[in-house]
């Protein structure tokens, strides 16, 4: 029997493939907010405003369901991404950075981070 470290969600099988699909939504995310407009990609028919908060929702709760006892660690990755990306769009020629679009980011992060917490929780309880 193998023993699984404290702060593990009791499913390594899905702290793994959490963890790899963290990395890769926040590359998605990187890829969208700093690409050229014309390039980015979008769901159709939605509001931007809901795909950054999808987005930023998912990837904090990959965060934190792949890095479970890493509240505090997860929550500063997805509030540097929502502010620091956002802040990168100045460098960008077709894009502009805004304070509230970084604060969507950030809440929807954090909500992301909380759903996350709450999975890692019960999937810790072996449900």
């Amino acid at each position: 029997m193998r023993h699984r470290p404290s702060g593990s969600a009791g499913a390594p099988g899905i702290e793994r493939l959490s963890r790899w699909a963290a990395w890769g939504v926040l590359a998605v995310i990187v890829y969208a907010t700093l690409s050229p407009l014309h390039v980015r990609p979008t769901i159709e028919a939605s509001p931007v405003s809901l795909e950054r908060s999808l987005a930023f929702a998912a990837l904090g709760a990959t965060f934190q369901v792949g890095y479970p006892g890493r509240s505090a660690r997860v929550l500063a990755l997805v509030l540097a991404a929502a502010f620091g990306l956002e802040a990168l769009q100045v460098l960008t020629p077709d894009r502009h950075g805004e304070l509230d679009d970084a604060l969507v980011k950030a809440a929807a992060g954090l909500a992301g981070c909380v759903g996350g917490s709450l999975a890692a929780r019960w999937l810790r309880r072996g449900r």
